[in-house]
């Protein structure tokens, strides 16, 4: 963007001021100075960017794959159509080898990515983490190598296949939880368990309240429900056959059941499960709990925060330009 490195000269903003504009823009601000941060963002601005039509966003993992499948159209909330995780090993014998991971990656990015029209997705970047060990752990370097396959695969597709090219964003550790902490928290370092716990409670109330307009909760839930944190829609498809599937005495018994789980952790797992029975195809997944993996729901939150928080990049990025280029000044963007 022309001149905007001038303009930030001028004005004389501040390095908070920056760091405020590259998380709410979703660009890596960490341990920048206030140079790198200006070169940062006059650079990032003026890259090409998007989040309209199918947005896939997952949760990296090899026991816990996460996935939120968002549709995305200008001017309205994101859609969320498909949220699942899974347990690539499930039902295959699988030991560290290359061939196997192979299959694996190959069956995962044709089901979910290729056939279900992907065009955009976005993950966080893996950590060679040990996790308190004195090695980094097996199950991380398993990730990690899940990770690089679905890459050069959806690399490969893009080459062979240019006219359906799915867009690919890696997320820098931590961006996510940073941006929506400084949203709805008042505390920006929380430790990890703090912090895990936060964002499956963001989850929870994202969801309470995009269920809530269309009267899907339980009586105590609905009353103490206001619409605080409306960041996105559910599919009318979903939302309209769990309303008749709520008829029944005895499903409508279990939902509200459901929302009375202690952990928070199980409660969104146990949601996201139930939401599932009525999605249809092709955005249906098996209602095999050992398919699903684990039962907790830390992975399926982040997968759709990561999500949210790229559509919301993509929709201060233009806002962001749109000041810039109407009114020529920064300090009026909030």
């Amino acid at each position: 963007m022309t001149g905007l490195k001038d303009l930030i000269l001028q004005e004389g903003l501040k390095k908070d001021f920056l760091v405020r504009i590259m998380r709410k823009l979703g660009y890596y601000h960490s341990g920048l100075t206030k140079g790198e941060l200006i070169d940062t963002l006059v650079k990032k601005i003026e890259e090409n960017d998007n989040a309209n039509g199918d947005l896939v966003s997952l949760d990296m993992g090899l026991k816990n794959m996460s996935l939120a499948r968002f549709s995305n159209e200008q001017g309205k909330k994101p859609t969320l159509i498909q949220w699942f995780k899974r347990d690539l090993e499930s039902g295959v014998k699988v030991s560290f080898h290359p061939l196997k991971y192979s299959h694996i990656s190959k069956e995962f990015i044709t089901t979910f990515l290729i056939e279900q029209g992907c065009q955009t997705l976005v993950f966080e970047r893996q950590r060679y983490r040990t996790g308190g060990s004195s090695n980094v752990l097996e199950s991380t370097l398993k990730t990690n190598t899940i990770e690089a396959m679905l890459c050069m695969g959806v690399s490969m597709h893009n080459l062979y296949h240019p006219s359906k090219e799915i867009q690919i964003h890696s997320v820098s550790p931590g961006m996510m939880v940073d941006y929506w902490q400084s949203e709805f928290s008042t505390m920006l370092k929380q430790e990890q368990k703090k912090s895990k716990e936060f964002r499956v409670s963001l989850t929870l109330q994202m969801l309470r309240d995009s269920l809530s307009k269309n009267k899907l909760l339980p009586p105590e839930i609905q009353l103490a429900s206001p619409i605080m944190h409306h960041r996105f829609e559910l599919s009318d498809t979903v939302l309209d056959n769990l309303s008749t599937g709520l008829k029944d005495d005895n499903i409508k018994k279990e939902w509200d059941h459901i929302w009375k789980f202690k952990s928070l952790s199980r409660k969104l797992w146990e949601l996201v499960y139930f939401i599932n029975r009525f999605n249809i195809s092709p955005y249906t997944v098996p209602l095999d709990k050992y398919w699903w993996g684990s039962v907790k729901g830390d992975d399926l939150a982040d997968s759709l925060l990561h999500g949210l928080a790229y559509s919301e990049y993509i929709k201060a990025r233009e806002d962001f330009r749109k000041n810039v280029k109407e009114h020529g000044q920064i300090n009026s963007y909030r």
